[in-house]
């Protein structure tokens, strides 16, 4: 029975299953951690297994104790995507820790991370740096409202209810993340431990994905627990169970606190007829576990800059046609300059690029401090792109301005373009020779002049005529 397992695992460790070119723009490298072979085996997650295939990924297996297990080797990252489904690890692989999944996230690698009552060691360690606080050991999630029946036994008998396998449809707002579809199906299946979200967490960085019902609660389900105040009692809206992050350079995590979730056993589990919800349908994990793992390794939700134009404008917009070869992009500008900003953007889904749809998206000249802000809109529409442009007056302070578009919403990677363009002051002889606003400046000199020699014309030749001529 021993070599039995040890050739398991040796066989998890080394095999490969490459298919295609995956749709993923950061590569179709997916490593997946499983426990020890007594645990969980391959097959359990075939389905998920199967769907990583057909999206033309190369999956390798490991055991999460196996020493050949490693992240990077000699500094270079040898997958481009992780899928951690071994939650009981004390440890990962050949001394992998907190820091190297951190490290992994810095490099550009994707990672979906399983959770689980017995959740500990470097993972739970790693979820707090992500600004996740998992519950306490031997809690998990529970809902007395909405929850599926335990299953019967081969003596016809059903398992003593704790409510466990729990029921909900409580997903976010984003789209980006989880589709009509998934929307519009069954409710996700769900058995395993909620987490909060620490106070010091980035809200742009890390929000929630899938939270249960006003009636859903954690709490240790063991015979002869009874709830005290010592008890976390995460409960509602404030315990997620699906959660996502997106790194400064838009790496991505997603974090579950369920591998049942993954499993065949979940998807092939219909919601029968029995259960509170008015309406039964087949559960929706399968397609929910999809969209998670296509947003996780950037097979969708991907906005890219493809090119930034701007130049002088007249007072009207129409000027710019009556230009006979405006200059794109110039090395500066005179202060008070209007100009034309357009940024080019396109969106990643559906394996190929599609025209960007957003909204609120604004531009800004910073010197310091912003001295220009104002939104850009939709001007054009191409096969793969939109353009979103706005004329732009250009403040009367000179100096070395920074033009940035700085675009960021939860669910889709994070857009940041910046030019440093200095704005000139006028030359001496670029200036009008007369400016009408000075006419008063000019009238009081000239009047100042002329009253100058009037006062002298009077002087000289109204003076005394007669000259006395004293006698010697």
């Amino acid at each position: 029975m021993r070599f039995f397992h040890l050739l398991l695992a040796a066989t998890l460790a080394y095999t490969s299953i490459p298919e295609g070119q995956a749709k993923s723009l950061t590569g179709d490298r997916a490593l997946l951690v499983l426990p020890k072979a007594t645990e969980a085996k391959p097959e359990d997650y075939g389905r998920f297994v199967e769907s990583l295939k057909s999206r033309g990924f190369s999956v390798t297996f490991q055991t999460a104790t196996s020493n050949k297990l490693n992240l990077f080797v000699y500094g270079e990252r040898q997958f481009d995507h992780l899928v951690l489904l071994a939650p009981k690890a004390k440890r990962l692989g050949n001394g992998i820790t907190a820091k190297s999944l951190v490290e992994f996230i810095d490099d550009g690698g994707n990672i979906v991370m399983a959770a689980g009552s017995d959740f500990g060691g470097a993972q739970r360690d790693f979820a707090k740096q992500l600004g996740i606080d998992f519950d306490l050991r031997g809690n998990v999630a529970v809902d007395h409202f909405h929850y599926l029946p335990a299953p019967e036994t081969e003596a016809g008998v059903r398992d003593p209810e704790n409510h466990t396998r729990i029921l909900t449809d409580q997903y976010t707002n984003s789209t980006y993340i989880v589709g009509d579809q998934v929307r519009q199906g069954g409710p996700i299946l769900y058995q395993g431990v909620g987490h909060r979200h620490m106070t010091n967490s980035q809200p742009t960085m890390l929000w929630s994905v899938l939270t249960g019902y006003p009636t859903t609660y954690s709490f240790d389900t063991s015979e002869g627990q009874v709830v005290t105040s010592k008890d976390s009692l995460l409960s509602g809206s404030k315990m997620h169970l699906v959660s996502a992050f997106q790194a400064r350079n838009n790496a991505r995590v997603m974090v579950v606190g369920s591998t049942s979730l993954f499993s065949d056993a979940f998807f092939a589990t219909p919601v029968p007829s029995s259960t509170v919800l008015t309406s039964p349908k087949p559960n929706g994990n399968d397609q929910f576990v999809r969209d998670l793992t296509e947003w996780t390794f950037q097979e969708k939700s991907v906005v890219r800059v493809n090119s930034v134009s701007y130049h002088v404008v007249g007072p009207n917009e129409s000027d710019e046609k009556k230009e006979s070869n405006p200059s794109a992009n110039p090395g500066s500008f005179r202060v008070s300059d209007r100009i034309k900003y357009s940024i080019n953007l396109s969106e990643y889904y559906a394996d190929q690029w599609h025209p960007a749809q957003v909204n609120q998206l604004q531009f800004e000249a910073v010197m310091l401090d912003p001295y220009v802000r104002q939104t850009l809109e939709a001007e054009s529409r191409t096969g793969t792109a939109a353009v979103y442009s706005q004329i732009i007056d250009l403040p009367d302070v000179y100096g070395v301005f920074t033009f940035k578009v700085d675009f960021l919403r939860r669910g889709l990677s994070h857009v940041k373009h910046t030019d440093v363009v200095p704005i000139l002051p006028f030359k001496h002889n670029e200036y009008d020779r007369y400016l009408v606003s000075a006419y008063p400046y000019y009238i009081s000199a000239g009047s100042l002049m002329v009253s100058f020699l009037v006062f002298c014309g009077i002087w000289i030749f109204n003076g005394d005529s007669t000259i006395k001529v004293k006698k010697s």
